[in-house]
């Protein structure tokens, strides 16, 4: 699966983003923690509010994405992202693609 993008909503983009970072943490936890599978925001928010997902954690989330219209994308670049959740050093997994 590829990368996903998912535009945030007006209250998300303010910087009220707990619930989609709760539901995706739960769906990480559920499937073990997997390693690679990373929530990441465009930083600022400002400039670029959505949420990446890595291609495992577009797996793992791929229902919510469907509903909430997320879109396949290109890895985004390291200096314009920030991590969210997941257990992954972000600048090595953007570098290896």
């Amino acid at each position: 699966m590829p990368w996903t993008r998912l535009e945030m909503s007006l209250s998300e983009a303010k910087g009220h983003s707990e619930e989609t970072q709760a539901a995706f943490r739960q769906a990480f936890e559920q499937a073990g923690a997997p390693a690679n599978a990373v929530l990441l925001r465009g930083k600022p928010r400002s400039v670029d509010p959505a949420f990446y997902f890595s291609p495992e954690a577009s797996r793992l989330f791929a229902m919510t994405l469907r509903l909430r219209g997320g879109v396949v994308c290109s890895p985004p670049r390291p200096q314009r992202v920030e991590p969210v959740f997941g257990d992954v050093d972000v600048e090595s997994l953007l570098a290896a693609l």
